[in-house]
């Protein structure tokens, strides 16, 4: 999912959409491109990825990126972004 623009309004209905996947024992996923930290109501994720896309820095493949993904292991948000570091990228 999009983060849209970042209204409460758009956090409950982001709350209905969330349940109602993970009902079906589904994942779910929120791309912001805001250079942020993860906040309080991005709890409902069940994976987050943060950052603009800055060229100079590279998308997630590089070891450069600005960009971070998380993933929620045990209710605590993990930096899973070196995972898509590619080995031979060219940093």
């Amino acid at each position: 999912m999009g983060e849209g623009k970042n209204t409460e309004e758009e956090h409950i209905e982001f709350k209905k959409y969330c349940d109602l996947i993970h009902s079906n024992h589904k994942q779910v996923a929120l791309y912001s491109g805001r250079d942020c930290t993860i906040e309080e109501w991005m709890n409902l994720f069940d994976y987050i990825k943060i950052g603009s896309y800055q060229q100079d820095l590279g998308p997630l493949t590089s070891s450069k990126t600005n960009q971070r993904l998380y993933q929620k292991i045990n209710q605590k948000y993990v930096n899973i972004t070196n995972c898509f570091w590619e080995e031979d990228s060219d940093d």
